[in-house]
Formats: structure tokens, sequence, C-alpha cells
């Protein structure tokens, strides 16, 4: 079983298409080895796609910075979602190799503050066999709480290495940076 905690904080600045998100510790536990890592975000929207200059640095001090794309669709009344994302990085020392990360998922909006789907998540190094990698399918849960805050869930089994199994705990905080002069709202 591999876990992988991952708080995030994200500001976005109303009436811009910029985004900032600060993972401040992304820290993933495997039966063999536990570590936590930092990952810094800036992107622009442009139409239902998302661009980010995205860095990460861990504590065994690997650096990487690259590129994330994200493509969202809503449709059906935005009860159902589509999120197809990419990432590539660039590893910037000797103890680093570049990345590439595939993580999509489709999600239907059960309730208000209930959404239920399904998250494909794909990790390779660039130097690896497509089967080397990492690549797990499982369902998807998102709780929106109160103020600003939502919970996301995800167990899915592993594809090339059978008796792995990936979970994703995300809580994740939204600051809304109104623009024109007027006080930061904090969601609370």
């Amino acid at each position: 079983m591999w876990t992988k905690l991952s708080p995030e904080i994200r500001l976005d600045i109303e009436d811009t298409p910029f985004e900032f998100r600060w993972r401040p510790v992304d820290y993933l536990i495997t039966p063999n080895l536990r570590y936590g890592r930092t990952d810094v975000m800036l992107g622009v929207k442009f139409w239902k796609l998302k661009v980010f200059s995205y860095s990460k640095f861990d504590e065994f001090e690997r650096l990487w910075t690259g590129v994330r794309l994200d493509l969202n669709l809503n449709m059906f009344n935005k009860k159902l979602s589509i999120h197809i994302q990419e990432r590539y990085f660039w590893g910037l020392n000797d103890k680093t190799f570049d990345q590439v990360y595939l993580v999509d998922f489709i999600m239907y909006k059960v309730a208000k503050n209930f959404h239920l789907g399904v998250l494909s998540y794909g990790q390779w190094y660039i130097n690896q066999e497509i089967n080397e990698g990492l690549l797990s399918v499982g369902p998807i849960v998102k709780i929106v709480l109160p103020y600003n805050f939502h919970i996301l869930l995800t167990s899915g089994k592993e594809i090339f290495h059978r008796e792995r199994y990936i979970t994703i705990l995300r809580l994740g905080y939204k600051i809304f940076w109104k623009n024109q002069n007027k006080p930061i709202d904090f969601g609370v």
C-alpha cells in the first residue's frame, strides 16, 4: 500500500486568469520509504486550459521544474466533470531524472457538496519502460466543506504491480483575492 498526504493552499485572483498553488508538504508513505516534498505552482487560464509553471523539491535534495497542463470540461449543467492533466518535469541536479505524470479523472456531482468518479494516476521517469512506472486506476470521492475547504480521497489498484494499491488524501483550501483594491477574503 502506498499512501500520499497532500495538503494544498490555492490562491485565485479574482478578475484575472492567474492562480497560485502551494503544497507545503506532499508526503509519500510506502512500505520501504517515507519522504516529503514541497510543490509550488503558478498558473494562467486560457479558455478551459490552465498552464502552470511547476517546481518541486524533496528532502533528498532532488529538484525539478516543469510544466503542467490542465484541461477541464464540464457538461450536463456542470454535473459531469472531465479533467485531463499532464506534467513534464526536468531534473535540475545530478540526483534527479526527468519525469512525466498523467492524472485524469471523470467525476459526477451526486449532491451539492459530494462528487464521485474514477481517477487514473500515472508517474514515470523518462528513462523507464512504460511498465516500470506507476499507473493506478480507482474510485475518487470529493467532498466540498464549508469555508472553502474540500477533501479528495482516492484509492486505486496499481496496474503494472498488481499487489500494490495507491491511496491519495488531499485537503484543499481556496483563498480568494478580490481585485480592485478590496480586502483579501480568506474564506472564513
